[in-house]
Protein backbone atom coordinates (compact mmCIF):
# COMPACT_ATOMS: atom_id res chain seq x y z
CA UNK A 1 0.00 0.00 0.00
CA UNK A 2 1.52 3.31 -1.02
CA UNK A 3 1.85 6.26 1.29
CA UNK A 4 -0.36 8.33 -1.04
CA UNK A 5 -3.43 6.31 -0.09
CA UNK A 6 -2.48 5.10 3.38
CA UNK A 7 -4.79 7.54 5.26
CA UNK A 8 -2.81 6.85 8.41
CA UNK A 9 -4.41 9.65 10.42
CA UNK A 10 -7.93 8.66 9.37
CA UNK A 11 -7.30 4.99 10.16
CA UNK A 12 -6.17 5.97 13.63
CA UNK A 13 -9.35 8.00 14.15
CA UNK A 14 -11.64 5.18 13.04
CA UNK A 15 -9.78 2.73 15.27
CA UNK A 16 -10.10 5.15 18.17
CA UNK A 17 -13.84 5.51 17.53
CA UNK A 18 -14.26 1.73 17.69
CA UNK A 19 -12.46 1.65 21.02
CA UNK A 20 -14.70 4.42 22.33
CA UNK A 21 -17.80 2.41 21.39
CA UNK A 22 -16.50 -0.51 23.42
CA UNK A 23 -15.43 1.60 26.39
CA UNK A 24 -18.84 3.29 26.55
CA UNK A 25 -20.74 -0.01 26.38
CA UNK A 26 -22.24 0.33 22.89
CA UNK A 27 -20.55 -2.82 21.57
CA UNK A 28 -19.46 -6.14 22.99
CA UNK A 29 -16.67 -8.40 21.71
CA UNK A 30 -16.30 -8.23 17.89
CA UNK A 31 -19.66 -6.90 16.69
CA UNK A 32 -20.09 -3.36 15.38
CA UNK A 33 -18.19 -1.05 13.04
CA UNK A 34 -17.43 2.56 12.16
CA UNK A 35 -16.74 4.07 8.75
CA UNK A 36 -15.27 7.37 7.58
CA UNK A 37 -15.48 8.81 4.07
CA UNK A 38 -12.10 9.71 2.57
CA UNK A 39 -13.17 10.57 -1.01
CA UNK A 40 -16.29 10.68 -3.17
CA UNK A 41 -16.08 6.94 -3.80
CA UNK A 42 -14.02 5.44 -0.98
CA UNK A 43 -14.25 5.07 2.76
CA UNK A 44 -12.40 3.47 5.65
CA UNK A 45 -14.23 0.89 7.75
CA UNK A 46 -13.48 -1.36 10.69
CA UNK A 47 -12.82 -4.86 9.30
CA UNK A 48 -11.54 -8.15 10.72
CA UNK A 49 -8.11 -9.67 10.61
CA UNK A 50 -7.56 -13.38 11.29
CA UNK A 51 -6.31 -12.57 14.81
CA UNK A 52 -9.40 -10.69 16.00
CA UNK A 53 -9.39 -9.19 19.49
CA UNK A 54 -12.62 -7.22 19.39
CA UNK A 55 -13.48 -3.54 19.15
CA UNK A 56 -11.97 -2.62 22.49
CA UNK A 57 -8.52 -3.39 21.07
CA UNK A 58 -8.95 -2.00 17.57
CA UNK A 59 -5.77 -0.68 15.94
CA UNK A 60 -5.26 1.14 12.61
CA UNK A 61 -4.31 -2.21 11.08
CA UNK A 62 -7.95 -3.31 11.60
CA UNK A 63 -9.21 -0.49 9.37
CA UNK A 64 -9.69 -1.21 5.66
CA UNK A 65 -10.21 0.95 2.59
CA UNK A 66 -13.27 0.06 0.49
CA UNK A 67 -15.34 1.62 -2.27
CA UNK A 68 -19.05 2.41 -2.43
CA UNK A 69 -19.64 -0.79 -4.43
CA UNK A 70 -18.43 -2.80 -1.45
CA UNK A 71 -15.02 -3.79 -2.82
CA UNK A 72 -11.82 -3.92 -0.81
CA UNK A 73 -9.22 -1.57 -2.29
CA UNK A 74 -6.62 -3.55 -4.28
CA UNK A 75 -3.80 -2.00 -2.27
CA UNK A 76 -5.08 -3.34 1.05
CA UNK A 77 -3.60 -6.41 2.77
CA UNK A 78 -5.91 -9.42 3.21
CA UNK A 79 -8.72 -8.56 5.62
CA UNK A 80 -12.43 -9.44 5.88
CA UNK A 81 -14.85 -6.57 5.32
CA UNK A 82 -17.93 -6.50 7.58
CA UNK A 83 -20.88 -8.66 6.52
CA UNK A 84 -23.02 -5.55 7.01
CA UNK A 85 -20.85 -3.34 4.82
CA UNK A 86 -23.99 -2.31 2.84
CA UNK A 87 -25.02 -0.18 5.86
CA UNK A 88 -22.00 2.02 5.26
CA UNK A 89 -21.81 1.87 1.47
CA UNK A 90 -25.50 2.63 0.96
CA UNK A 91 -25.59 5.44 3.52
CA UNK A 92 -22.48 7.18 2.21
CA UNK A 93 -23.65 6.78 -1.40
CA UNK A 94 -27.14 8.13 -0.70
CA UNK A 95 -26.08 10.91 1.67
CA UNK A 96 -23.29 13.13 0.30
CA UNK A 97 -23.61 15.14 3.52
CA UNK A 98 -22.59 12.12 5.60
CA UNK A 99 -18.91 11.85 6.45
CA UNK A 100 -19.18 8.92 8.88
CA UNK A 101 -21.46 6.03 9.82
CA UNK A 102 -21.64 4.11 13.09
CA UNK A 103 -23.27 0.73 13.64
CA UNK A 104 -23.37 -0.48 17.25
CA UNK A 105 -25.16 -3.15 19.28
CA UNK A 106 -26.10 -1.07 22.32
CA UNK A 107 -27.75 -3.47 24.83
CA UNK A 108 -29.94 -0.63 26.14
CA UNK A 109 -31.18 0.20 22.63
CA UNK A 110 -31.87 -3.48 21.97
CA UNK A 111 -33.85 -3.68 25.22
CA UNK A 112 -35.95 -0.66 24.22
CA UNK A 113 -36.78 -2.12 20.82
CA UNK A 114 -37.64 -5.52 22.28
CA UNK A 115 -39.82 -4.09 25.06
CA UNK A 116 -41.29 -1.47 22.69
CA UNK A 117 -40.12 1.40 24.88
CA UNK A 118 -40.13 4.69 22.96
CA UNK A 119 -37.19 7.02 23.42
CA UNK A 120 -38.78 10.25 24.62
CA UNK A 121 -37.32 13.59 25.83
CA UNK A 122 -37.12 12.62 29.49
CA UNK A 123 -33.84 14.49 30.14
CA UNK A 124 -33.07 18.17 29.81
CA UNK A 125 -29.79 19.87 30.67
CA UNK A 126 -28.31 16.49 31.61
CA UNK A 127 -27.95 15.67 27.91
CA UNK A 128 -29.35 18.33 25.61
CA UNK A 129 -28.46 16.59 22.31
CA UNK A 130 -30.18 13.37 23.47
CA UNK A 131 -33.29 15.33 24.41
CA UNK A 132 -33.40 17.03 21.02
CA UNK A 133 -32.91 13.75 19.16
CA UNK A 134 -35.82 12.24 21.08
CA UNK A 135 -37.97 15.34 20.64
CA UNK A 136 -37.52 15.21 16.87
CA UNK A 137 -38.27 11.49 16.83
CA UNK A 138 -35.97 8.48 16.56
CA UNK A 139 -37.20 6.05 13.87
CA UNK A 140 -36.95 2.28 13.96
CA UNK A 141 -36.22 -0.26 11.25
CA UNK A 142 -38.39 -3.30 11.93
CA UNK A 143 -35.93 -5.94 10.80
CA UNK A 144 -33.83 -7.92 13.27
CA UNK A 145 -31.53 -9.74 10.85
CA UNK A 146 -28.19 -8.78 9.34
CA UNK A 147 -28.27 -5.89 6.90
CA UNK A 148 -25.97 -7.46 4.34
CA UNK A 149 -27.71 -6.74 1.04
CA UNK A 150 -28.36 -3.47 -0.83
CA UNK A 151 -32.09 -4.17 -0.52
CA UNK A 152 -31.93 -4.37 3.27
CA UNK A 153 -29.75 -1.28 3.40
CA UNK A 154 -32.29 0.57 1.24
CA UNK A 155 -34.98 -0.41 3.74
CA UNK A 156 -32.88 1.01 6.55
CA UNK A 157 -32.42 4.27 4.66
CA UNK A 158 -36.16 4.55 4.04
CA UNK A 159 -36.87 3.96 7.73
CA UNK A 160 -34.28 6.53 8.82
CA UNK A 161 -35.48 9.19 6.42
CA UNK A 162 -33.88 12.52 7.31
CA UNK A 163 -33.07 11.53 10.88
CA UNK A 164 -29.40 10.98 11.82
CA UNK A 165 -30.22 7.93 13.99
CA UNK A 166 -32.23 4.80 13.33
CA UNK A 167 -32.85 1.98 15.80
CA UNK A 168 -32.70 -1.60 14.55
CA UNK A 169 -35.29 -3.96 16.00
CA UNK A 170 -33.59 -6.43 18.36
CA UNK A 171 -30.24 -5.47 16.86
CA UNK A 172 -28.85 -2.04 17.75
CA UNK A 173 -28.55 1.32 16.01
CA UNK A 174 -27.09 3.13 13.02
CA UNK A 175 -26.06 6.78 13.01
CA UNK A 176 -24.60 9.07 10.38
CA UNK A 177 -23.10 12.52 10.69
CA UNK A 178 -21.28 15.30 8.87
CA UNK A 179 -18.20 14.34 10.89
CA UNK A 180 -16.92 11.34 12.78
CA UNK A 181 -17.51 13.23 16.03
CA UNK A 182 -21.15 13.94 15.14
CA UNK A 183 -21.92 10.34 14.18
CA UNK A 184 -20.22 9.01 17.31
CA UNK A 185 -21.94 11.41 19.69
CA UNK A 186 -25.34 10.68 18.17
CA UNK A 187 -24.76 6.98 18.87
CA UNK A 188 -23.54 7.61 22.42
CA UNK A 189 -26.36 10.03 23.22
CA UNK A 190 -29.02 7.58 22.06
CA UNK A 191 -27.34 4.80 24.01
CA UNK A 192 -27.38 6.95 27.16
CA UNK A 193 -31.03 7.87 26.63
CA UNK A 194 -31.96 4.23 26.11
CA UNK A 195 -30.07 3.19 29.24
CA UNK A 196 -31.91 5.79 31.31
CA UNK A 197 -35.22 4.76 29.76
CA UNK A 198 -34.69 1.13 30.73
CA UNK A 199 -33.59 2.09 34.24
CA UNK A 200 -36.64 4.28 34.80
CA UNK A 201 -38.98 1.73 33.24
CA UNK A 202 -37.77 -0.86 35.75
CA UNK A 203 -39.15 1.28 38.56
CA UNK A 204 -42.63 0.75 37.07
CA UNK A 205 -43.31 4.46 37.44
CA UNK A 206 -44.42 6.70 34.55
CA UNK A 207 -41.62 8.53 32.75
CA UNK A 208 -41.92 12.31 33.02
CA UNK A 209 -41.00 14.17 29.86
CA UNK A 210 -39.29 17.56 29.87
CA UNK A 211 -41.80 20.40 30.09
CA UNK A 212 -41.87 22.21 26.71
CA UNK A 213 -41.54 25.51 28.59
CA UNK A 214 -38.14 24.35 29.77
CA UNK A 215 -36.81 24.06 26.21
CA UNK A 216 -36.31 27.83 26.14
CA UNK A 217 -33.67 27.56 28.84
CA UNK A 218 -31.58 25.02 26.93
CA UNK A 219 -28.90 26.70 24.81
CA UNK A 220 -27.74 26.07 21.28
CA UNK A 221 -24.50 24.24 21.98
CA UNK A 222 -22.88 25.52 18.80
CA UNK A 223 -20.94 23.87 15.97
CA UNK A 224 -17.88 23.14 18.12
CA UNK A 225 -19.68 21.12 20.76
CA UNK A 226 -19.39 17.74 19.00
CA UNK A 227 -15.64 18.08 18.59
CA UNK A 228 -15.22 19.24 22.19
CA UNK A 229 -17.03 16.24 23.65
CA UNK A 230 -15.43 13.86 21.15
CA UNK A 231 -11.99 14.97 22.36
CA UNK A 232 -13.00 13.92 25.86
CA UNK A 233 -14.01 10.42 24.76
CA UNK A 234 -10.96 10.11 22.50
CA UNK A 235 -8.59 11.12 25.29
CA UNK A 236 -10.05 8.45 27.54
CA UNK A 237 -9.72 5.77 24.85
CA UNK A 238 -6.16 6.78 24.01
CA UNK A 239 -5.15 5.89 27.56
CA UNK A 240 -6.05 2.24 27.02
CA UNK A 241 -2.85 0.40 26.01
CA UNK A 242 -3.14 -1.54 22.76
CA UNK A 243 -0.38 -3.58 21.17
CA UNK A 244 0.27 -3.43 17.40
CA UNK A 245 -1.04 -7.00 17.19
CA UNK A 246 -4.41 -5.85 18.46
CA UNK A 247 -4.28 -7.39 21.91
CA UNK A 248 -4.18 -5.76 25.34
CA UNK A 249 -0.90 -4.12 26.17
Amino acid sequence: MTGAVSYSRERRLVALACRVLAMEGLVETTLGHVSLRVSDTRFLVRARRPAEHGLLYTTPEDIALADLDGNLDPGEPPIALPAELPIHAATLAARPDAAAVVHAHSPAVVACTVADLPLRPIVGAYNIPAMRLALAGIPRYGFAGLIRTPERAAGLLRAAGERPVCLLQGHGLVTRGPSLAAAMLAAIDVHVLARLTVTCWQTQRPLIEVDPDDYRDLPDLGPGYDEQVWRCYAAKAERLPVTPAGGPG
